[in-house]
């Protein structure tokens, strides 16, 4: 009788940035997240050892980056009450 029985308990790994992006797509369609107006984000990539960070910001934000910037401070500040 074996000690006990491996289940694996996701699809994807976060480490997988194209997988957990069309994960949050296919939420974002489905409306888990309720009505999306916005969506900033902060990529980290390189190559040839040089890193660089782009920043996007999708949807209606009105024509106003100031939302944008609004949006990811609020993100930095839960991020940092979760380390």
């Amino acid at each position: 009788m074996p000690l006990a029985e491996v289940k694996t308990l996701y699809q994807s790994n976060a480490r997988n940035v194209p997988e957990m992006l069309r994960k949050l797509a296919a939420d974002i369609e489905e409306g888990v997240h309720g009505q999306v107006e916005g969506l900033t984000s902060v990529m980290i990539s390189g190559k040839d050892g040089v890193q660089k960070c782009d920043v996007f910001a999708f949807g209606d934000l009105g024509g106003n980056y100031y939302d944008a910037l609004g949006i990811l401070a609020v993100g930095t500040k839960t991020l940092t009450e979760m380390i």
